[in-house]
C-alpha cells in the first residue's frame, strides 16, 4: 500500500547516520579527583575514558566532556562543573543519547573532619554533621535537579566508605594527607557515609537518576587497584571502575520487552498486549520481541529513546518467521517518532 511504503521510507530516513542500532551518546562526568583520574598509572583520563571506549562499541561517535576536579565538593561542583555541564548536554546534536554521570562527597566528608568541625562548630560533632549533611542534600538535590531538566539519564555514585581507605586506617599516610583526622573522626566519619548514601538514593529515586554502587566494593581497600597514596586508584582500579559504570548504563539501556496480541507471553516478563506499552515502558537501547499477529495500533515515541522493535517471534519467543506479523491501525496506520529513533526488524507495516 501507498501509506505503508511512505511510512518505511520515513523510517529509513530516520535511521540514516545511525551505524548501529543505538545512538551517539554525548556524556558529561562530574566529580573530584576520582573523575578527573588523579593516581591513574594506567592509559591515562581516568575511568572517563575508558568508559567512552567501552561504550563506543555499542554507540558509535559518542562523546565525552569530563568536568571532575580534583578537590572539589559538592559546593565546587555547583560553582564550577553544573553550568558547563548543563550547556553542553543543552547543545547536545538532536537526537544523541544524554548522560550526566555524577560522583561527589569524598571531599565533603574528609573536609569535615580535618577542619569544618572544629574551627566552625568547637568540635561539636551533632552540630557541625547534622548542618553539613543538610547543606550537602541540597547540593545533590540542585545537581540532579539541574541535570534532570536538560533530558539527561543521570547516574550518581554511591560513596565507598572511605574511612577503610589505607589513607585512613595506615597512621602514617593519614599523618600524611589528613593530619587533623582522629581515630574518632574516622569512626563517624564511617557512620556518616552511611547517611549520605541513604539521601543519595532517596534523591535518586524522586529525580529519575540511577545510583551506581561503590560502596559494596574493594576497589579502595585493596592496594592492587590503590595508588601509592592509599587513597586514589590505579590503572587497574579505574579499569574496575569504568566496569562498574559500563554495567550500570548498559544494563539500564539493554533489557527485552515482550509483546503478544492476546497478553500471554508463556513466562516471559515483562509481558505486553500492545507493542505501544512497551514502548512507553522500555529504556534506550531494549528490544521489544513482538509474537505473530496483527497489532491494531499506531505507534508514536515522544521521548530521547533508541528502540529496535523485532516481529514473528513464535510462542517461546527462540525463532523468528517472516511476514507473519503486522502493525495495522483502523484507520491509517502512522508511526510517529518525533524525538529518538524506531527501528523494525520482520514488521510489516500497512
Amino acid at each position: 500500500m501507498k501509506i505503508g511504503k511512505i511510512i518505511l521510507l520515513a523510517l529509513l530516513l530516520l535511521l540514516i547516520g545511525h551505524p548501529a542500532f543505538g545512538q551517539s551518546i554525548t556524556m558529561v562526568t562530574l566529580g573530584d579527583s576520582l573523575t578527573e583520574g588523579a593516581g591513574d598509572d594506567g592509559i591515562g583520563g581516568g575511568y572517563p575514558a575508558r568508559l567512552l571506549s567501552m561504550l563506543q562499541s555499542l554507540y558509535p561517535g559518542s562523546t565525552l566532556s569530563n568536568l571532575g576536579i580534583s578537590g572539589d565538593t559538592s559546593d565546587d561542583l555547583i560553582n564550577k562543573q553544573l553550568e558547563p555541564a548543563v550547556s553542553l548536554l543543552n547543545a547536545a546534536p538532536a537526537g544523541n543519547l544524554k548522560i550526566a554521570l555524577v560522583w561527589i562527597g569524598s571531599n565533603d566528608l574528609f573536609g569535615l573532619y580535618e577542619w569544618v568541625c572544629e574551627s566552625e562548630y568547637g568540635n561539636n560533632y551533632p552540630a557541625c554533621e547534622g548542618a553539613t549533611f543538610g547543606y550537602y542534600s541540597d547540593n545533590i538535590t540542585n545537581i540532579l535537579v539541574s541535570l534532570k531538566a536538560t533530558g539527561s539519564q543521570i547516574y550518581i555514585a554511591l560513596l565507598d566508605d572511605q574511612s577503610r581507605r589505607p589513607v585512613m586506617t595506615d597512621p602514617a599516610l593519614r599523618t600524611d594527607s589528613f593530619p587533623s583526622i582522629t581515630d574518632v573522626d574516622v569512626s563517624r566519619m564511617s557512620a556518616q557515609i552511611l547517611i549520605y548514601n541513604d539521601e543519595i538514593t532517596r534523591l535518586s529515586s524522586t529525580n529519575d537518576a540511577t545510583t551506581v554502587d561503590f560502596f559494596n566494593t574493594t576497589i579502595f581497600e585493596n592496594w592492587a587497584t590503590l595508588s601509592d597514596d592509599g587513597n586514589h586508584p590505579n590503572g587497574a582500579g579505574y579499569d574496575a571502575i569504568a566496569t562498574i559504570w559500563y554495567q550500570a548504563i548498559s544494563g539500564s539501556y539493554a533489557s527485552n520487552l515482550y509483546v503478544s496480541a492476546n497478553g500471554g507471553c508463556s513466562d516471559k516478563i515483562p509481558c505486553y498486549d500492545s507493542i505501544q506499552n512497551a514502548i512507553n515502558d522500555a529504556s534506550t537501547g531494549s528490544v521489544i520481541l513482538v509474537k505473530q499477529g496483527t497489532y491494531a495500533e499506531s505507534l508514536s515515541l515522544g521521548s530521547n529513546k533508541a528502540l529496535l522493535i523485532k516481529g514473528g517471534y513464535n510462542d517461546a519467543y527462540d525463532q523468528q518467521t517472516a511476514n507473519t506479523t503486522f502493525i495495522e491501525a483502523s484507520g491509517p496506520t502512522s508511526i510517529n517518532a518525533s524525538s529518538g529513533s524506531l527501528k523494525f526488524q520482520m514488521i510489516n507495516i500497512k
